[in-house]
């Protein structure tokens, strides 16, 4: 009963105050240093968060290509958290950007998903050994995209509250609005996010007993 009672104590100063990253570590810890500076000085766009969209889309189809931007546009929107299209990491808007930019000159045809995938992977992909998105784009055994990854940037981020409104925000958006795709988010934090939750469902538990 003393530990109820000492875990209820603790959820009502996180939910009151808001539990942030230094609040993880004891201030004896060789981190609290590292974690409270953290904290107050760069979190502002400390968090970067991966979505992934699975499903064998045909990607060259102009139709899909404006879906999938509508996808990324909704999780931009869905919370103030998140920064605006600038930080975002999505490898279709930089393919496309680079068939507008170049497209007329090299005369690509990326007309059907072979073509687009060959122009994808040969001539974007490969001609930079540096470009991050080749880690985004993932391929079935006949070479066709069979999810993709859009990275998300978190901005202005001060407790783990905030990120914890992040996770419900796209665990909403994903079963409402985008529920007709196979779409999934995942970042370590959220599971202080989830510890948040249950402790706010089992202090309401409490004073509704």
């Amino acid at each position: 009963m003393m530990a109820y009672w000492a875990f209820t104590a603790y959820g009502v100063t996180l939910l009151q105050e808001g539990a942030s990253t230094a609040g993880m570590v004891a201030d004896s810890s060789d981190y609290a240093t590292f974690f409270h500076k953290e904290s107050h000085d760069f979190m502002d766009f400390a968090v970067r968060v991966p979505v992934v969209l699975i499903g064998n889309l045909d990607y060259s189809d102009p139709e899909v290509q404006g879906e999938v931007e509508r996808i990324t546009s909704l999780i931009e929107g869905s919370n103030p958290n998140i920064a605006d299209d600038l930080y975002t990491d999505s490898w279709l808007r930089a393919f496309l950007q680079f068939l507008e930019r170049d497209g007329a000159d090299k005369d690509f045809n990326v007309h059907g998903i072979k073509n687009f995938t060959h122009v994808l992977q040969k001539e974007y992909l490969a001609s930079d050994p540096t470009n991050v998105f080749s880690r985004d784009i993932s391929y079935d055994d006949d070479g066709n995209i069979q999810a993709s990854r859009f990275v998300f940037q978190v901005q202005n981020l001060k407790t783990i509250d905030d990120f914890r409104f992040i996770m419900m925000s796209f665990r909403h958006l994903f079963s409402t609005e985008l529920k007709d795709y196979n779409i999934t988010s995942y970042h370590p934090l959220y599971r202080l996010g989830e510890q948040a939750s249950i402790i706010g469902f089992l202090l309401f538990s409490f004073w509704q007993s």
